[in-house]
């Protein structure tokens, strides 16, 4: 629940929504169809008080308010008859996502309630965006260990996102949310997500331009509202942008308009400067923000790689070297056990193969070496699994 200085695009893409056990209400006089919500995730709107105004946006307005004994956050759907379609169907988007998944990287579904305003209500968190947290402390950077944790909370939260068949469709960092002590990132702002569902086409243009991924965009004039193909890969270029702008502090395409930067990423195969980024990040970033969605990683290998460089990093920020971050083994082994070890690990398979990705160039010594990951891609087949990092599950 936050607002960004670029508002994100949208067109209404989720239709035909049904539910049991619903509740409706009419939006507008024009506006005959009823908005359908499950019956278990309505809220009486009578226990929720409202405090003071956290932020508002084009769309909506967030409170912090009151829910029984408890301190929220409370988004306000604004009333437009002319919009109101879009706005409905982006409320019922967002409730039913909210309401699917629990991750301690997703921001807390409290309740929903449809009269006499559309509302819904969530866990508060009090630090709030990571926009405006880069932004207050320009022109210095997170530290990098801060900044490989917050990526790491993005990179968990996704996973889960995607092991559900969730593709969020707006990651930026208006859209990401900090605890109090400013040491821990939820994802937040479900009204752009929907459901992967094989071979269905997709509203394109769908998300804010300069953290969209090329496909959902052409440097064609398109219709609005229409659709094409793609996947959760857009969900990982975006990541590699906001990646970006955590290790740099920066913003990204400084002096383009949005639609001059769009145009440059679909037309020219623009992307931000590598130049100033820790060299072990590069290849990283560089392969999550690959023009190919194919050829880019998928969450599960990104939140590995992730973990094993913060673990790795000492007071003084340095790497270990990647056999024994891989590895974990004794402390008496030689090195050449070492190596013997992670080229077992890293067995030579071809990089595009469904087996293994090469995914990071690493740093060590002055020597530049390449290492391989196995893919750990894990298919979720039942409610409440475990991901590799955290609890995962279904509302």
């Amino acid at each position: 629940m936050s607002f960004s200085e670029e508002p994100s695009i949208s067109s209404s893409s989720y239709s035909n929504h049904q539910c049991s056990n619903s509740s409706g209400v009419n939006l507008g006089e024009n506006e005959p169809r009823k908005i359908e919500i499950d019956q278990s995730l309505l809220i009486d709107y009578t226990h929720i008080s409202i405090l003071s105004k956290i932020a508002e946006g084009s769309h909506s307005t967030v409170y912090h308010g009151r829910y029984k004994d408890m301190d929220v956050a409370v988004k306000m759907i604004q009333k437009d008859v002319k919009a109101s379609s879009e706005r409905r169907d982006r409320f019922v988007r967002e409730v039913t996502m909210l309401s699917r998944v629990e991750h301690d990287n997703l921001v807390k579904f409290i309740g929903a309630a449809v009269e006499p305003e559309l509302i819904i209500v969530t866990e508060i968190m009090r630090g709030g965006s990571l926009q405006s947290y880069l932004r207050n402390m320009r022109p210095r950077r997170p530290e990098l260990r801060q900044s490989i944790s917050f990526a790491l909370d993005i990179s968990r939260g996704m996973e889960c996102l995607h092991s559900n068949g969730i593709i969020h469709r707006d990651l930026k960092p208006a859209n990401l949310l900090l605890t109090e002590d400013c040491t821990k990132l939820k994802l937040a702002d479900f009204g752009m997500a929907r459901e992967k569902t094989a071979g269905e086409m997709m509203t394109c243009e769908a998300g804010t331009y300069k953290w969209m991924a090329p496909e959902l965009y052409s440097i064609e004039p398109l219709e609005r509202g229409k659709k094409k193909h793609y996947d959760q890969k857009v969900d990982v270029y975006s990541f590699s942008i906001v990646f970006w702008q955590l290790l740099t502090n920066c913003t990204p395409y400084k002096g383009m308009s949005s639609m001059q930067a769009a145009f440059a990423v679909a037309s020219k195969n623009l992307r931000p400067n590598v130049e100033k980024l820790p060299k072990e990040f590069v290849s990283l970033i560089e392969s999550c923000w690959d023009v190919d969605p194919k050829t880019r990683p998928e969450f599960t290998e990104i939140s590995i790689i992730l973990s094993h460089y913060l673990n790795s990093i000492t007071s003084a920020l340095h790497l270990v070297p990647p056999e024994q971050a891989l590895e974990h083994k004794s402390q008496d082994k030689t090195k050449k056990q070492q190596v013997q070890q992670l080229q077992r690990v890293s067995s030579p398979v071809e990089p595009d193969s469904p087996d293994s990705r090469q995914l990071i160039k690493e740093q060590m010594g002055g020597k530049v070496i390449f290492t391989k990951l196995l893919s750990i891609r894990k298919k979720h087949s039942s409610a409440g699994s475990d991901s590799c990092f955290g609890k995962c599950s279904l509302g």
